[in-house]
């Protein structure tokens, strides 16, 4: 009973502080909008560019912002796509950021296992990981037969950066699992201050 209790309090203080997080960031990001002319972005992780995304609607609302987002999985890369169909402000890019260029495995659920779990948490497909354990302890081992493994270009966020003609980046926004230092410390931030 207790760590029902416990749970039900630690849910509802979670998501006040996520509140309240996001207000902050939303506020934060605006002020940034206003004081940039040219404004540029980089969104490595970005799924579908939408989904609990804080600012998905945001850059694509205000004109001003051009950018490019990063998804290495097929089937979000898809939605990615669907989202952000602006070629003049937006580049989407089916890649990794990663310690060096080169190539890798990059582990996920397929869109079966939700047919089959309708019930499944909200976050079930944003959970890609070069680990596949990052699944598993999320899930269990039960998802084991719906993990695909999907081989994916590398890129340090130099070299795409070099690579796509980035000259600046304004705004840099993370999401990828746990693999966020990797993205950060592939970035020379002598060239680049986000």
């Amino acid at each position: 009973f207790s760590l029902k209790i416990f749970q039900r309090f630690n849910k509802k203080f979670n998501y006040k502080i996520t509140q309240l997080k996001f207000r902050l960031y939303l506020k934060y990001y605006l002020r940034l909008s206003c004081l940039l002319r040219e404004k540029v972005f980089c969104k490595v992780g970005a799924n579908d560019g939408l989904t609990f995304d804080p600012c998905g609607k945001l850059l694509l609302n205000i004109k001003g912002w051009k950018g490019h987002l990063i998804e290495p999985i097929p089937f979000l890369y898809k939605r990615l796509l669907d989202n952000y169909k602006d070629k003049n402000r937006f580049s989407c890019h089916q890649l990794a950021i990663g310690k060096s260029r080169g190539e890798a495995s990059i582990f996920c659920l397929t869109p079966d296992v939700k047919k089959k779990y309708p019930d499944l948490p909200y976050y079930w497909d944003q959970l890609a990981s070069f680990s596949k354990g990052h699944i598993e302890k999320h899930f269990g081992d039960w998802v084991l037969p719906f993990i695909k493994t999907v081989k994916v270009k590398v890129l340090t966020l130099t070299d795409f950066c070099i690579d796509n003609s980035i000259e600046k980046i304004d705004f840099l926004h993370i999401d990828t699992e746990g693999h966020d230092l990797v993205v950060l410390d592939s970035l020379n931030f002598d060239s680049f201050k986000p």
